[in-house]
């Protein structure tokens, strides 16, 4: 199975990596003005939205409240795992019979309701990949956009498209309820014809024409071009490799630690770091060392040490940091930084006085065994934990004040 070391979803969401917002479209405008109309309105595109309302019936409507696709005409219309591009809007629904298909913005069916999961293109050029559950396994095929079937579900498992291939296998990956070593992974095109034959042990995604693909036999990485030859090999003691970025580094993941390489497959930032992750646009990368954070440059130089809480946005109205900058927080102070890990600049963190108080090791006022774990001043978040290692999560006024310890009175002597 393809893994990217980037696909650090939930932990970007609080780190805030790189992410930057736009203005309000007509759909969010949609959504703030009938928000009190629907129980749930999602914006699938700038110009329509998959809303449910009370009754758990769910509808499609443009921007202007106008119904689109009926309430109740499907069960369920998922507002995620959509397709849109140049006006073409493609859902994925759940008809009655629990099976999935494929309608337009208007209704009309693209994909019949004959499959039990649908992923969504990502690209224009990219077909819709189906799956059907089997005897043995789930099967994977392929249909393009307008539903004409390019490839009959048989495969065991097709990856997402990236630069017209995918990844497959032909062999169960599931064998007798666990991992099959024996599985192999080779590409197919976006018509379903098999473009390197099936001879890895494990194959990532296409990106800048070169992909990393498991030699089956000893473990280790190699680098292919877009017919299956080996441009470069990295040996077993990685454990994993990103696809390269826009400065030429690629993470890679040596003895359980994280660090980058070049294409020369050097390493340029010493596999020392818990994780590594892109922010701000790939101009900086986030290090991670005993729940600490530091970053280095584009050029993987690291230019700011391990040593502060969390990063964060140092615009925090507008919810970003300056091109070439970045931003992080130390107790209840925001530090900005330029890309040679100069400081140019510091503020109070955004709920510095409620925050105050709060410091690593001080109980929850009311969960008994729960201490701080992990403060973050800038959006008042605070990370409590207990002994069997189990977490929750509150803000600074659930801290209970640090014990102040009484004066003591020596008795005056007569």
């Amino acid at each position: 199975m393809s893994f990217s070391l980037k696909s650090m979803a939930g932990l970007c969401a609080l780190l805030l990596c790189g992410v930057t917002h736009a203005e309000p479209t007509a759909c969010e405008r949609f959504k703030q003005q009938y928000a009190k109309q629907y129980a749930e309105i999602h914006c699938v595109d700038k110009d329509t939205a998959v809303v449910r309302n009370q009754q758990d019936e769910y509808a499609v409507v443009d921007n202007q409240n106008r119904l689109l696709v009926p309430f109740g005409t499907y069960p369920v219309i998922m507002a995620y795992n959509t397709f849109s591009h140049n006006g073409k809007l493609l859902l994925n629904v759940v008809a009655k019979g629990k099976k999935l298909g494929v309608i337009n913005r208007n209704g009309k069916t693209v994909v019949p309701m004959q499959y039990d999961d649908i992923q969504m293109p990502r690209q224009a050029d990219e077909p819709i990949i189906v799956t059907q559950d089997s005897e043995d396994s789930w099967r994977y095929g392929l249909t393009d956009q307008t539903g004409k079937i390019l490839l009959e579900p048989r495969y065991y498992r097709i990856n997402p498209f990236s630069e017209g291939l995918a990844a497959y296998s032909t062999d169960p990956i599931i064998k007798y309820g666990e991992k099959n070593p024996h599985a192999r992974y080779g590409y197919l095109d976006t018509q379903g014809k098999t473009v390197i034959a099936p001879q890895f042990a494990n194959a990532h995604e296409f990106s800048a024409d070169v992909a990393w693909a498991q030699h089956p036999d000893n473990g280790d990485w190699l680098l292919i071009d877009r017919t299956g030859k080996t441009l470069m090999r990295l040996p077993y003691a990685y454990q994993n490799v990103d696809n390269f970025d826009t400065s030429n580094l690629a993470i890679a993941k040596k003895n359980h630690l994280f660090g980058l390489i070049n294409k020369r497959g050097e390493s340029v930032l010493a596999a020392e770091y818990d994780w590594v992750y892109w922010q701000n646009k790939e101009q900086f990368y986030l290090l991670q060392k005993d729940d600490k954070f530091g970053a280095a440059n584009a050029q993987g130089k690291a230019v700011i040490a391990p040593e502060f809480d969390v990063p964060t946005d140092w615009d925090w109205n507008k919810e970003q940091t300056p091109q070439g900058q970045t931003a992080f927080v130390r107790g209840i102070t925001v530090y900005l930084f330029d890309q040679n890990g100069k400081q140019i600049d510091q503020r109070p963190a955004r709920y510095a006085t409620q925050c105050a108080h709060v410091a690593i090791g001080l109980p929850h006022k009311s969960r008994v065994g729960y201490r701080v774990n992990k403060v973050f001043t800038d959006r008042n978040y605070v990370r409590f934990i207990n002994a069997e290692e189990h977490w929750t999560d509150g803000q600074c006024s659930d801290v209970a004040a640090p014990h102040k310890k009484g004066r003591t009175h020596k008795k005056r002597r007569s």
